[in-house]
């Protein structure tokens, strides 16, 4: 029969999940306690639902949707760790846009809780911001967590707000969140109202609409020499070029002729740079969204119930 553990071990095949803290945290978060009632297990296999554990979104009401476990992966594999070694300690802040029924929410909570435990107390101080814009999918997250935990974890903070405008100032850690992940279809304005948000050595992934659909955008931050210009869709391709490109070893030209061979070799479809207020932020496009997949929008709280696909204004 199909289970979490099942279904994480797939992931793990195909490419998710490598790194073993990661993937114990994506284990025990049980699916199947965030969807509605109705597509849960039951109390015998006949009754069991196996669209909980497949590849693919599902609806849990106010038009808003979980993404897919293969999504949800590739989220928490790109802003926790990298070749293995993880990027997020038990202090790290992580904010979670369009948190929805809160299932990432648990995943990034049961992490900090399992690096806390070999952590100093005070060094144990990391916490997550879920952040969705309507009332009813905050009270089926904190339910959801029950079910889960049998209680609400102390380390997430539940935010009823416009995720479009980033978190309440009240919640943004001083120095910035660690790692933010969007769960929705966003704008590039939203982006850069995000990046505002995340530290230097931060991490943001989100479905982004670009001139060219919508792909899956990693960003980081980073400050590159003084007078460079680049422009959007034009960067490097991997972290040694681009560090040639940083110090001037490098042009945009030169750059632009090794786009083709190191595309085929790293499968990134593309990696730039945008300039959002003064900073250059290079961007990974990680995955672009192939057709049958669909992301929500981040839109407002009436649209998305009416099911709409049009953003509305939120600047």
């Amino acid at each position: 029969m199909l289970s979490q553990l099942s279904m994480a071990k797939s992931l793990r095949r195909s490419g998710h999940l490598q790194n073993r803290h990661v993937f114990s945290a994506f284990s025990d978060i049980d699916r199947a306690n965030f969807v509605p009632p109705s597509l849960s297990p039951g109390p015998s296999p006949s009754s069991f639902s196996s669209s909980v554990y497949s590849i693919q979104p599902l609806p849990i009401g106010h038009g808003a949707t979980i993404s897919a476990p293969n999504i949800h992966a590739l989220c928490i594999d790109q802003v926790s760790s990298r070749h293995d070694s993880l990027l997020l300690s038990s202090s790290s802040k992580i904010l979670d846009v369009g948190s929805g029924s809160g299932y990432l929410s648990a995943v990034f909570s049961k992490l900090l809780a399992d690096l806390s435990k070999n952590a100093k107390p005070e060094d144990s101080t990391g916490y997550v911001v879920a952040l969705d814009h309507i009332p009813e999918l905050i009270e089926q997250s904190k339910q959801n967590m029950i079910r889960q935990f049998h209680t609400i974890p102390s380390n997430i903070r539940f935010v009823c707000c416009d995720g479009r405008k980033g978190a309440p100032s009240e919640y943004v850690p001083s120095n910035g969140f660690d790692a933010i992940v969007v769960g929705a279809e966003t704008e590039i304005p939203v982006i850069r109202v995000l990046l505002s948000q995340m530290n230097f050595k931060g991490r943001l992934i989100a479905p982004v609409i670009t001139p060219h659909g919508t792909s899956m955008m990693l960003y980081h931050k980073e400050s590159l020499p003084s007078g460079t210009s680049v422009e959007a869709e034009i960067g490097t391709t991997h972290e040694d070029i681009h560090a040639k490109f940083r110090s001037g070893k490098l042009s945009v030209k030169t750059m632009q002729d090794k786009l083709s061979t190191s595309r085929a070799r790293e499968g990134v479809v593309q990696i730039g740079t945008q300039l959002h207020d003064g900073v250059i932020s290079p961007f990974r496009v990680i995955q672009s969204i192939g057709i049958g997949v669909v992301f929500i929008p981040l839109t407002s709280r009436e649209a998305q119930t009416s099911g709409s696909r049009i953003f509305s204004p939120v600047f």
